[in-house]
């Protein structure tokens, strides 16, 4: 993960930018990854200024996964775009989403886990297919599933029934 530290110190205030390929190999680092695997362009461009750098994370690429409806392997486009303001101060201030302080005697940034957190970030609540594309097979099995559970009768139900009534 050598390639996502960047040294800033000597760095000339202005613009800087930075390109990485995001892929299998680098979330083999992150223990229960929300990704298998991917092929995502990644770019850094950092505006360092006097006391501070402001770093802009973008990322776009093919996430593949499996179907939360059906099951099987799904490939889907994802990009984000994510700026983070670093403060150089002499105490270790209070960090939130937006600014992170550094102590004046750090001299590299890795920018992988926040690459990291920003792809788990724009990935999707629910992982589908687009309509009509799901395994058919798979749809109808837990169709089959979910009317045979309907259709069964349970007795527990009758208790709580008989406690409405009595409320009224």
């Amino acid at each position: 993960m050598d390639d996502f530290k960047i040294v800033f110190v000597g760095l000339k205030d202005g613009d800087h930018q930075y390109s990485f390929q995001i892929d299998s190999k680098f979330l083999d680092s992150y223990e229960n990854s929300l990704i298998e695997t991917c092929a995502l362009d990644a770019n850094l461009v950092i505006k360092k200024k006097p006391g501070m750098m402001e770093c802009t994370f973008v990322h776009q690429g093919t996430i593949k996964s499996t179907c939360d409806r059906c099951g099987q392997p799904l490939d889907f486009i994802i990009e984000g775009k994510n700026e983070v303001i670093f403060k150089f101060s002499d105490e270790v201030g209070v960090s939130n989403d937006e600014i992170v302080y550094l102590v004046q005697t750090d001299f590299e940034l890795d920018s992988a886990p926040y690459f990291y957190d920003f792809i788990s970030l724009s990935l999707p609540s629910r992982k589908v297919h687009e309509e009509g594309k799901c395994d058919k097979k798979i749809l109808d099995l837990l169709d089959d599933l979910n009317t045979k559970e309907s259709l069964e009768y349970d007795p527990r139900w009758d208790a709580l029934k008989q406690l409405k009534k009595e409320d009224k």
